[in-house]
């Protein structure tokens, strides 16, 4: 999402990490794969870039979205932004594999107004306007990958489950994300 709002805007743009410490522990993957994609985005152009921690421990609940959405609120109030991009996809596998952990599609969408009104609420209170904006929402997973391009791909990690090895985070191979990047490039 970042590369695409970088290359399609003119916009100043506030870029913020939230390290989300939940169930799986990937987020040292993560955070390490940030730091990097952040280093090769800013040859497009610079950015301000900054992270914070939420250690939820081993809970998986809607509260993950409630602090997401209200991070993102806290730093749209401290900025003055009038937008808060999300990188979230209509497509992705989430909905149909894992319904016990999101419930259904419905239901996930109805938490996540829910989640985002009470964090308009709070951004009105410190008189800032900002709207939601999903800009790779109508994107394929397919599409993603090859906006991305190798370089840049090279850096993400998707994978749930990674492992680090002295050639860095390599991928499990069985969680729902490896699964289907290994069907994206097997097409």
């Amino acid at each position: 999402m970042l590369k695409h709002l970088l290359e399609s805007t003119k916009d100043e743009l506030v870029v913020h990490h939230i390290s989300m410490r939940t169930l799986e522990d990937h987020w040292m993957a993560e955070d390490e794969a940030a730091v990097k994609i952040i280093e090769y985005l800013r040859a497009i152009r610079y950015f301000d870039y900054s992270m914070s921690v939420i250690d939820i421990g081993r809970v998986r609940s809607w509260l993950d979205w409630e602090l997401l959405g209200f991070m993102g609120a806290l730093q749209a109030r401290e900025y003055q932004c009038d937008t808060i991009a999300v990188g979230r996809k209509k497509d992705g596998k989430t909905f149909a594999t894992s319904p016990k952990i999101f419930g259904a599609q419905h239901e996930f969408m109805q938490g996540m107004s829910e989640s985002l009104a009470r964090t308009n609420l709070f951004l009105m209170k410190g008189n800032v306007v900002a709207r939601w904006d999903y800009p790779l929402w109508d994107w394929s997973s397919r599409r993603v990958v090859e906006y991305l391009g190798p370089e840049l791909r090279a850096l993400t990690i998707s994978c749930r489950r990674p492992t680090r090895t002295e050639s860095g985070w390599q991928p499990c191979g069985q969680c729902n994300q490896c699964k289907m990047y290994a069907e994206l490039e097997a097409q």
